[in-house]
Parts: structure tokens; sequence; C-alpha cells
């Protein structure tokens, strides 16, 4: 296979920065200058002129903010990528270092998802986090992706990944069984920890396709499902 790229991180802090800016701005502008400008030429009377401003001037920053965030995601690049060529998975730091996963050797895969409990604005509640930790000897690379429940459950490979169940929302006395697999995750919250502290954030397609590749390359991933 040629050597693929993938952008890493997109939705980094300096995006989601220039966001909030965008939205604050874009509101201020809404309720101040491009409400007021619109209720006097449309001669609008008649309306709580407060209200509608402060609506229409949310609404604006709303807008332009997730224009700005589709903007920067694909121009303004986190510094982080992961390469993949028919040696290895390399990632790469903003500091220069690399993480390197070499396809030849033995790769420990752990997949999980968790349902998303509050929401951002491409990320939105309901929707699932997934996840998988490659581990070879003392090297991690953890990447992950943001999807819709619907598109990450037509995955061939949906079956490898396992709830991680939330001990905050974990199931209560009566719920024997969701009781005993929350005390059985410790592997999955370990692995989670890495995602959270140095994952590497994909695209859903790019995750999917490097999803793709671990099942081609990795011979005891998927492990097979027990009938």
């Amino acid at each position: 296979m040629s050597k693929v790229v993938y952008r890493v991180d997109a939705g980094h802090l300096g995006v989601r920065v220039a966001v909030l800016l965008t939205m604050v701005l874009g509101s201020w502008l809404g309720l101040f200058v491009v409400m007021p400008a619109i209720l006097s030429l449309l001669s609008l009377t008649g309306l709580p002129e407060l209200c509608v401003s402060i609506v229409g001037g949310v609404g604006l920053g709303v807008l332009l903010s997730w224009l700005v965030e589709r903007l920067l995601r694909r121009i303004w690049p986190s510094g982080r990528w992961l390469e993949v060529d028919d040696q290895q998975i390399t990632l790469h730091e903003r500091s220069g270092e690399t993480v390197s996963i070499n396809w030849q050797g033995r790769i420990n895969v752990l997949s999980w998802y968790f349902v998303i409990r509050r929401g951002r604005a491409l990320a939105p509640r309901g929707w699932y986090c997934l996840a998988c930790r490659l581990n070879q000897e003392e090297n991690i690379i953890t990447p992950y992706t943001f999807v819709k429940p619907s598109v990450a459950e037509t995955l061939p490979q949906w079956a490898a990944f396992e709830e991680l169940i939330s001990r905050k929302y974990a199931p209560r006395r009566g719920q024997e069984y969701q009781l005993k697999k929350v005390a059985e995750q410790g592997q999955l919250r370990n692995a989670e920890k890495d995602r959270w502290d140095e994952g590497a954030e994909l695209l859903p397609e790019d995750f999917f396709a490097l999803v793709a590749m671990l099942d081609a390359r990795v011979s005891d991933w998927p492990p097979e499902v027990e009938t």
C-alpha cells in the first residue's frame, strides 16, 4: 500500500478558542448591528424588538461559529498527524517525537465506545466516541473519533467494540450482570485515560479506514464472537 497520512485533532484548542470568539463576536454584531438594521429596514413594528434582536443575534453567532469551525478544521493543522504505510503506523507529535507500531510485530488491540453525555458542536449528545488502543511493547497509539450511533453500528467490525459504562451512570442493584460488567472494565478505563491524555482524534472516515486496515492485518482482531 502507498503511504497514507491522516490529520489528527482537527478540532484542537486553537480552533475551539477561535470558534468561541467567533460566537461571541457574531452574537454581539447580530444583537447590536445586524438585527436592529433589519428591523428598521423592514419597518417591523409591534414586535418585541429586544427579544427578536437577542434571538437573531444568538442565531447569527451560532451560525458563524459553525461555519468558522468547519473551515478551520480543514485549513488549520494541529501539528500532529498519523502516517500509515506497508511497514508501520506512526504518530507524529508536535514536539517532533514519533510513536510507531510495526505491522510485522504483535499488535494488541483494545476497542471500545461510550455514549457522549455532554455534547458539543461536532459531537452532539447521544453520539458515540469510538476508540482503539494499539499497543506494541512500550508503544501505544490510541486513535478515536466521534460518530452517530446509526453510522457506527454499520461498521463490519462493530461487534469488537465494547461499551464502556460510566461509573456515574452505572446500573444499580438488581442489575447484577451490568454491575459485574462495570467492575470488570478496569482495563478499558485505563485505555480511556490514555485516550483522554494522548489520544489521536481522527475524522470518522479516516478512523473507519484505519479500522479496516487493522482487520486486514492483525490476525487476532476482531476477536471471534462466541456463539
